[in-house]
């Protein structure tokens, strides 16, 4: 299991710059390659950054700088030190980063083109460098790398992971209805937690079976529906995810249901909603499930620990027929 880290969507960010760098480094022209040099060397910044905020995050790294923003050597150096004291390691690749950084000073400030054979070097060495960090300090292999591999359940895990490559092959709505059942599960689990209490209700004998009782319950059945959906905002809320995120993703769960069976089998209900083929709605589901797990697991730790699956995304009945 990783080591608990703050922040872990920052290490993402830092594995999409790299990869954005290394697929800019593959062009000729001279914008894309000085503009790889450029978020090359923000990758590094970001992780160096990351490496103090985790590992010893009382560092007053701009005492000395009278409060102005720290210079690279500097950073450097209070990263190199928490990583050594901390995990007995060091950072790799020192002097071809350093010269990395100078290149981006020529590249941003005077408008140096850089040469296509040097961005490469610097893409592998910052690679190496970056491999190396990610394994000594958080225990991660950079390649492979997703933000779920911070969850501690298991099955979660896995369940988030399956419906993010649904994502990636393109079964935008396989993705969405995973992420649905995701925040089912960890919202009941909270719930469970802090025994937030149900509405009951209770008619006459003499009324049972009438009109009046099956609209009775039909208006019980929305009221209980409505108090849960605000019962979920007031979670999220709670633990800190924003109201407008929150209530955003509350809205794209209320046109389509999703239902999962005893046994495991999961069901889609009601209209189809062109939202749910959007790529951008799934990518931003998955990032606030992600936001949503980090800050239940800080605040309740182990409460998602009973989560358990029974069915995969990738063995669910419904997207072997989609797929066949």
């Amino acid at each position: 299991m990783p080591t608990a880290v703050r922040k872990p969507e920052s290490l993402l960010l830092v594995k999409q710059l790299f990869e954005d760098s290394r697929s800019l480094s593959d062009r000729d022209d001279s914008l894309s390659l000085s503009k790889a040099v450029i978020i090359l060397d923000l990758a590094v910044e970001q992780l160096l950054n990351h490496i103090v905020l985790n590992l010893d995050p009382d560092l007053d790294v701009n005492a000395s700088k009278a409060g102005k923003e720290i210079d690279r050597k500097t950073l450097w150096g209070n990263a190199a030190t928490c990583l050594r004291k901390e995990k007995g390691a060091g950072l790799t690749e020192s002097r071809e980063v350093s010269n990395l950084h100078a290149l981006r000073n020529l590249v941003q400030h005077i408008g140096t083109e850089p040469a296509k054979s040097e961005v490469k070097r610097y893409v592998h060495a910052t690679a190496v460098m970056l491999s190396n960090a990610f394994k000594d300090a958080y225990d991660l292999n950079f390649e492979s790398f997703r933000l779920w591999d911070f969850v501690s359940n298991r099955d979660l895990q896995r369940w988030l992971k399956e419906s993010e490559d649904f994502l990636s092959e393109g079964n935008v709505e396989a993705c969405i209805v995973g992420c649905k059942i995701a925040h089912q599960w960890i919202l009941e689990a909270v719930r469970k937690q802090t025994k937030l209490s149900r509405m009951r209700a209770s008619i006459s004998r003499d009324l049972r079976g009438s009109h009046v009782a099956v609209a009775l319950q039909k208006l019980r059945k929305e009221l209980i529906e409505d108090i849960q959906y605000l019962e979920n905002e007031v979670m999220a809320i709670g633990v800190g995810l924003p109201v407008m995120d929150t209530r955003r993703f509350l809205q794209l769960t209320r046109v389509t249901r999703v239902f999962i069976a005893e046994a495991g089998n999961l069901s889609v209900i009601g209209n189809s909603d062109p939202r749910e083929n959007d790529p951008a709605v799934a990518n931003f589901m998955l990032e606030y499930l992600m936001r949503l797990i980090n800050l239940v697991e800080d605040g309740y730790p182990g409460v998602l620990s009973n989560i358990n699956v029974k069915i995969f995304p990738k063995e669910q009945e419904i997207w072997q027929k989609v797929k066949a």
